[in-house]
């Protein structure tokens, strides 16, 4: 398998002007996530998987579900 297939994300974080506007909105939005250097609980936050946040829904209601019926 050829290594040069995979997407490299960029190595700098911020915005450059001679970066595409693509690429600057990865770095500011997913490549905070692939290189893992948060700056925040609020980047914690982004990094995370929207479907774990449905998951987590319905783990909560279903879980409330129970509670109520067995009080």
């Amino acid at each position: 398998m050829n290594n040069q297939s995979f997407y490299q994300p960029p190595v700098t974080l911020m915005c450059t002007p001679d970066m595409t506007i693509a690429e600057c909105q990865y770095a500011y939005n997913m490549g905070i996530c692939a290189a893992g250097d948060y700056q925040g609980w609020m980047d914690v936050f982004y990094c995370i998987d929207p479907n774990f946040w449905a998951f987590m829904g319905l783990a909560v209601t279903l879980g409330a579900s129970i509670i109520g019926a067995a009080w």
